[in-house]
Order: C-alpha cells, then structure tokens, then sequence
C-alpha cells in the first residue's frame, strides 16, 4: 500500500489506443496533434482480385502547428494495393511531427472474386 508520504515515482505512457470505426489511431498524450486521412482505401472497401487501386494518404499537422516530419504508408503514396489475394487486408499510414506526437490509422480492406 502507498501512502499518502510515499516518495515512489511512477512512469505513465502518455499514449492511448483507440477504436473508431474499426480504425486503429493511436493519439499521443490523448490529444490528437497530428492528422492523418486515407482517403483510398476507405474503410472496409471491397476490391475486385487483381483490381488496380492506388493508395490516397495524406497526413497534417494538428493544433500546435509543428511541420511534418514523416507520412508513411505500408506502401508509398500512388503505389498499388494488394490485391493479389482473396480475403482481408490492412493498410495503415503512420504520421510524425517536428514535436514527435505521433498517429498511425490502420484501415481493413476486402478482396473478393471477380
């Protein structure tokens, strides 16, 4: 038990995971500061097998204002998707700033028979 005159220091991760829309963000300091939006795929799209579909992402900064400093998807920006194979798939982006708040969404996309 601790006491109210204990002099025990504690470390607590100052990063959350949440789930929205079945997205996976994770939000540094619980304040988003950072802005990351994949607009291909979108979440829970259906592709066709051997469909050619480029990736869309793009990342922004957040309130505090502070530049860019790495957007990077599981593919690069244009390059074509997997869909090679039948069944689910994910692709995420992970977004960074001067400050080192950091973002990655994680969207879930399908692959079915033509």
């Amino acid at each position: 038990m601790i006491s109210k005159y204990s002099t025990s220091t504690f470390k607590v991760p100052l990063t959350a995971i949440v789930i929205t829309m079945g997205a996976l963000i994770s939000l540094p300091a619980l304040a988003q500061q950072v802005t990351v939006t994949i607009t291909t795929p979108s979440y829970g799209e259906l592709f066709y097998q051997n469909q050619p579909v480029h990736a869309n992402f793009n990342c922004s900064p957040g309130p505090s204002g502070s530049p860019i400093t790495s957007c990077v998807g599981d593919i690069e920006y244009g390059e074509l998707l997997d869909t090679s194979t039948l069944g689910s798939h994910t692709f995420s982006v992970t977004c960074t700033d001067q400050e080192g708040h950091q973002l990655k969404k994680l969207y879930a996309y399908t692959v079915v028979a033509p």
